[in-house]
Order: C-alpha cells, then structure tokens, then sequence
C-alpha cells in the first residue's frame, strides 16, 4: 500500500475534493452534486475557508478519503455551544479496509478539542459511529396529520386564507421574516444572514412562505416549521394538504415546542417519539449547563443535586428554584461512567419510561438540532 499523508484540505483542492465526494456517493447510491445538495458547505457562497473543514488521506497526491467538519454554532437560549457537524464521511472503493476512516475521524476529533468545540455532531449508522465515541441523543415528537383528521376537527372553520410561495431572494422581505423567525427559536443554528437560503435549501429541500390573507406568517421545509400563531397550525396544514395533493402530513415538534405538541396532539392521527442525532460530548459541564436551562424552560425541574463521574472528570450538578449549575467537584461520586455509558443515561429514551432516580426528573436530557443545520 502507499504511503497515505493525512492532512487538512486547503483552498487549491476545493474541486479535487469535490469531484472526490461526488464519486463516491454516486458509486454508493445516486448521483450526487454537492454543489447543489450542500450549498452551505460547496456553494458559491460557501465561506473560503471550508476546504480546511476537510480531513483528506492522500497516497501519491490523489484523494482517498475524506471527512468534514463543519464549525456552527447551535443557540440554546442565551448560551451558544460551539458545535463540529461532521459530514461527508467517503472512502475510495478501492482504498476501503486501509484504516483511513480512523486516521480521519482522529484528526477530526483533535481539531475539535484544539478549538475548543463543546460536541459534535453526525448522522449515520449507529454501530459504526459508536467505535469513534458518537451515540444517539435527544428527540423529537413527530405527529402525523391526515385529511380526515382535520375535517372532523376542523369542520367548515376557516381561520382566513393560507398561501405558499417559494422562498427566494427575489422577495427580501420574506426572507428577513423568515430569517427573524428561525433565529428567534429557542434553540438554533447559527445562519448568517447572506447564507440564509443556502441553509433552508440543503439537499434539496424547497422552503416555502406562508401567508395567511396575504400577509406573512411562516415558513416550512423538510423537519422544520416556524409560524407566528401556533394555535392555528392546523390550519395551515390543510390548506397545505390542499395545495399539495397530500392524505397526510407530518410535522416534528422540539422537545421545547410543547405549544405545538399541545396543538398536534389534539387531532393528529398519531405521533411517536424517537431519538435525534448521534453526538460526541467534549465539554460535558457546558452542554450539562446548557441542555438542563432550556429544560428548566419547558419543564419544572425537581430540586436535588447529583454527583457524576464521566471519565475522568466529576461534575456536581444542582437545581435548586429553578435555577442551574454544573460545576467541577472533588467529592466522591457513586455513579462513575464512561463517556459512551454517561452519553446512553444521559441521552436515552429508556429514560422516559425507567427514569434513573439519582437524576430526579431531569432526564433525558433535551438535545435538539434541526434538520436545517445538519451537514
């Protein structure tokens, strides 16, 4: 085998690797254009410094693997955790068995302790990611809404008249509504204003506004939903159904969306929980901090206090009137975890139904990233 030179992409290789990750996924599946698919990452407007987001295996100077990790920043009330969104994850067919993946995934993990990164983030097969420290976390309720439904519901009840139009520049207006709205979420990515399409238009993906009597009122694309009045939810979804042709529609809730849960719940066909991204914890006491506030906003929180060990370091973790800390201890904790067994009790949708006693009513904890911001 040759030898293999592991380093960061530079700006010269934007099209090598491109043309490399196209390959790939068209050999595994479909053809692909990443151009078109990932705008925020491969588009015109993409930043100048996202071929360094790319670990690259080279032998003879010729790409045979790749992984990226894409800096964002995901909001979580008033703090902003510093996220590494992994993506394009591809080996050469005929480089694969040589370890690359491993090498690649290393660097990529290093980077981000370097930089200081709070997690990261990735979608893919469980068991395969699991080897490189990922485990599942969080969830959503997805709701699903049939015609029949609304016209029991509903009846002949109009709330005024709902209308849908592509989102694009050619309407400024529409897209800083928008802009303002997904940016007013509880929880968001970090969408720069002059990218803000590229974002809503991933994979394909239209993103369409909603005007209710011609005025703006919303938007929708693929997993995420963002109206000004959530009480009339339903109403906007049949005249989507309606103007798509459709039977049925879903819709995901966040776990802090409780209004929308309380609204889809009510007439939706049914719903189901299931969990969310896989996630790599780097700074446990931040993303501990920041995931139990936002909870603390949508749930009342038992006052106690828990003493955990996750690898080698132990957290205190307290709520006390509403009011969280994590913080570093030296006191003697009994539960001690690995970081894989902290991110499975910690995360895991077992603990709706065997909730761990030790953590009172707090688990599992609410991590959320929309499908927007993905890789």
């Amino acid at each position: 085998m040759p030898d293999t030179l592991y380093v960061r992409g530079t700006p010269e290789q934007r099209w090598d690797i491109l043309d490399f990750i196209n390959y790939v996924f068209f050999q595994a599946a479909r053809p692909h254009d990443f151009r078109k698919l990932l705008p925020k990452a491969y588009g015109d407007n993409a930043p100048g410094e996202a071929s360094s987001w790319h670990y690259l295996a080279l032998q003879n100077g010729k790409i045979r693997g790749v992984i990226a990790q894409m800096p964002i920043g995901l909001t979580v009330l008033d703090e902003t955790l510093k996220c590494g969104m992994i993506g394009s994850v591809s080996v050469h067919p005929y480089a694969r068995g040589e370890g690359h993946m491993k090498r690649l995934m290393a660097m990529a993990v290093e980077d981000a302790r370097e930089r200081q990164y709070d997690l990261m983030i990735l979608g893919g097969q469980r068991q395969r990611y699991n080897y490189f420290g990922f485990e599942r976390a969080g969830y959503t309720v997805r709701y699903t809404v049939t015609q029949t439904n609304l016209r029991h519901c509903l009846g002949d009840t109009e709330k005024g008249t709902f209308t849908f139009s592509e989102l694009t520049e050619d309407c400024p207006e529409a897209v800083d509504f928008c802009y303002g709205l997904a940016i007013n979420q509880l929880v968001h990515g970090t969408r720069p204003r002059e990218r803000f399409l590229d974002f809503m238009h991933s994979w394909h993906s239209p993103c369409r506004v909603i005007r209710r009597d011609g005025r703006l009122f919303g938007y929708f694309t693929d997993g995420e939903w963002a109206v000004l009045d959530e009480t009339l939810l339903p109403y906007v979804l049949r005249a989507a159904m309606r103007a798509d042709g459709l039977r049925e529609i879903s819709v995901t809730a966040a776990p802090f969306q409780t209004e929308r849960m309380a609204v889809l719940a009510n007439i939706a066909e049914g719903g189901h929980i299931a969990s969310s991204d896989m996630i790599r914890v780097l700074d446990w006491k931040n993303v501990l901090r920041a995931l139990l506030k936002l909870e603390s906003r949508f749930k009342h929180l038992l006052d106690g206090t828990a003493v955990i060990k996750i690898g080698e370091k132990t957290l205190k973790i307290a709520v006390q009137s509403g009011q969280i800390s994590v913080e570093e201890t030296t006191e003697t904790s009994a539960c001690a975890l690995s970081e894989m067994e902290a991110l499975r009790l910690l995360f895991g949708l077992e603990q709706f139904v065997t909730p761990s006693p030790m953590f009172f009513n707090w688990l599992p904890l609410p991590f959320f990233i929309s499908n927007v911001d993905e890789f």
